[in-house]
């Protein structure tokens, strides 16, 4: 499957947001993560693999987890974004929640 790495960041209400460029496409990802309180955390390198340009649309849910210095999305759509952390989290978390993906 293509890759590309970006940008991920999270913010203290449980947000997030997700930035990369293929083939000079700006891809935009917003989400939010539900019933579990994620803290902010300091994300040094994310990637995005997907098997289609047309998966990285509209609203998807996903699933994933944090672990030690890992964070892990997968959509319903198969889209991945794999993250490191600056720093290991303090426990493991299963995550769940909403993406929206845009393109500019």
């Amino acid at each position: 499957m293509p890759a590309t790495s970006g940008k991920l960041e999270i913010d203290q209400g449980g947000n997030f947001h997700a930035n990369f460029v293929i083939n000079e496409l700006k891809v935009h990802a917003n989400g939010k993560f539900s019933k579990i309180s994620v803290p902010p955390l300091s994300v040094t390198s994310a990637l995005l693999i997907y098997p289609a340009l047309n998966d990285l649309t509209g609203d998807r849910d996903f699933g994933g987890y944090v672990k030690d210095t890992t964070l892990s999305l997968t959509s319903t759509s198969g889209v991945s974004i794999v993250a490191q952390l600056k720093d290991k989290a303090l426990e493991a978390l299963p995550l769940s929640g909403k993406i929206v993906w845009t393109h500019a």
